[in-house]
């Protein structure tokens, strides 16, 4: 168990650094707060039950599959996020600045 308490930090440390770069200044409080809030609520409030059913279905192993596919989506997803390094954090555009294609 410590081994995975130790993977859990160092991803959880780094987290809150990569969601503050991706959300311009203006609105970064609530760029994290509602991408969190959706994520905790939508991933960690059904893990528990979807657990149970696939357990009571007799396919445990069924879940661990399901957390490994979140991880590597998270993987991707954090491998072709912009690099922000050396850019200031107040020049990352707002989603109401980014000019319409239309």
């Amino acid at each position: 168990m410590p081994r995975c308490s130790c993977l859990q930090a160092f991803a959880a440390g780094t987290q809150v650094a990569w969601l503050a770069e991706l959300f311009a200044t203006k609105s970064r409080a609530a760029g994290i707060g509602i991408a969190v809030s959706l994520a905790a609520a939508i991933f960690g409030g059904t893990a528990p039950y979807l657990n149970s059913w696939l357990t009571s279905r007799g396919i445990p192993d069924l879940f661990t599959w399901h957390v490994v596919t979140l991880a590597l989506c998270v993987a991707l997803a954090a491998f072709f996020t912009r690099e922000t390094k050396g850019v200031l954090l107040t020049a990352i555009e707002s989603p109401e600045q980014v000019p319409h294609t239309s």
